[in-house]
C-alpha cells in the first residue's frame, strides 16, 4: 500500500479526567455486577458459576488496559495510521479544532481520534492538504 511520504508522528491525546472517571465508573459497575452474580450463585451452592463467569471476569483488565494507553498516530500524505490500521484521507467525515486539539471523525469508526498539536505542525499539514486556512 502506498501511504505517501510520512509527514508527522504524534501521540493520540489521552482521555480527559471526566472521560476517565466515566469509563472507570462503568467498568466498576460491570465488575460489581459480575462479582455479585458469582457470589449469589456460590452462596446458593452452584459451584460451577465461577467457571461460567470466569470469561466475563477476564474481560475486565483486557478492556481497561488498552483503553487507557495513548496510541501513536503516523500522519502520511494519503492518510493516518492509528495503531495497526491505516485510514485513507477520503474516509475522514469531519474534523474540528478545539484548544489546540485536532478531533478527527472517520467513516466506519465510532469514536473521534484526538491529536494534540503543541507546536502547530499538524495544523500546517492540515492546511496544506485540505487547501484551506484554519
Amino acid at each position: 500500500m502506498n501511504k505517501g511520504r510520512k509527514l508527522a508522528e504524534v501521540v493520540e491525546k489521552p482521555w480527559k479526567r471526566k472521560e476517565i472517571r466515566l469509563f472507570l465508573t462503568g467498568a466498576s459497575i460491570y465488575t460489581f455486577s459480575v462479582l455479585t452474580i458469582v457470589l449469589i450463585e456460590v452462596l446458593q451452592g452452584n459451584s460451577k458459576a465461577i467457571d461460567s463467569m470466569l470469561p466475563a471476569i477476564a474481560v475486565i483488565p483486557a478492556v481497561i488496559t488498552p483503553s487507557l494507553v495513548p496510541r501513536k498516530c503516523h500522519i502520511y500524505e494519503k492518510g493516518i495510521q492509528i495503531g495497526y490500521s491505516f485510514v485513507k484521507c477520503d474516509k475522514v467525515s469531519e474534523y474540528e479544532w478545539e484548544d489546540g486539539l485536532l478531533k478527527i471523525k472517520f467513516k466506519g469508526i465510532p469514536r473521534k481520534i484526538v491529536i494534540e498539536d503543541k507546536e502547530g505542525k499538524i495544523k500546517k499539514i492540515v492546511e496544506i492538504y485540505t487547501n484551506r486556512a484554519i
